[in-house]
């Protein structure tokens, strides 16, 4: 007998999206230091290999945000282009 999966709620899906992020972003900055020649094919397949580590990279990094006090709120970008206006 299988169990069927809880689906996420939305917080799960944004800490999943900011973990992804900062994975990639840390990730995508040691790529580039380390093949700035590099075309979007090759970024892209580096990326394809690294994904997962660089994910569990995030998910430590947003552990220790988290520990430390900090959170991550998602601000719609029609919110901070208004805010910048004025």
């Amino acid at each position: 007998m299988e169990q069927a999966k809880t689906p996420l709620t939305e917080e799960q899906k944004m800490r999943r999206r900011v973990v992804r992020l900062l994975g990639r972003t840390s990730w995508f900055q040691e790529f580039k230091a380390q093949n700035p020649t590099a075309t979007k094919e090759e970024r892209d397949a580096a990326w394809k290999d690294a994904r997962k580590e660089a994910t569990k990279r995030g998910s430590r990094l947003m552990k220790v945000l988290t520990k430390r006090g900090y959170s991550v709120a998602h601000t719609p970008v029609e919110t901070v282009e208004q805010t910048a206006a004025e």
